[in-house]
């Protein structure tokens, strides 16, 4: 659901695991690690690295799953397992991100349409734009629609 025009915003050299590479060794005019990866290549990156993980039989990964710390339930189907935690559990929702796609505004919005940073490509109108957030999501709307203006 991350918006089509994304891209790391460090080099891709400081990003993925030890054994694979994410970078391609592109530079940039001052010969600096600056290759920022895009979205689908984050994506491609670590489907690959999940399967060398999955090929080791050492890594076992269910996905759409909630875990109540003791019962993993398929959020899919009726599926559950019964987990026997043998080293470590490592909890991915741990910082509790909200995506603004997944709720509605914090504040009231009248006579304005709000649009997530994901469906910009999808306008086909000129109308006019406030970006409301200073992370990195405004700044790649801002930076994106700048690039957009006749």
């Amino acid at each position: 659901s991350a918006y089509p025009y994304v891209k790391l915003h460090q080099p891709s050299h400081f990003y993925g695991v030890p054994s694979l590479k994410l970078e391609t060794g592109e530079t940039d005019r001052w010969d600096k690690m600056a290759e920022l990866a895009s979205g689908p290549e984050v994506v491609a990156y670590f489907a690959k690295v999940m399967r060398r993980f999955l090929a080791t039989d050492r890594v076992h990964y269910l996905s759409m799953c909630e875990w109540d710390g003791r019962v993993l339930r398929s959020l899919v189907d009726d599926m559950t397992w019964e987990v026997k935690v043998l080293k470590k559990v490592v909890d991915a929702t741990y910082m509790k991100v909200e995506v603004p796609l997944h709720r509605p505004p914090p504040f009231v919005v009248e006579d304005a349409v709000v649009i997530p940073p994901n469906q910009l490509p999808l306008v086909t109108t000129r109308p006019r734009f406030v970006v409301i957030g200073a992370g990195k999501t405004g700044i790649d709307a801002v930076l994106w629609l700048l690039d957009r203006v006749d």
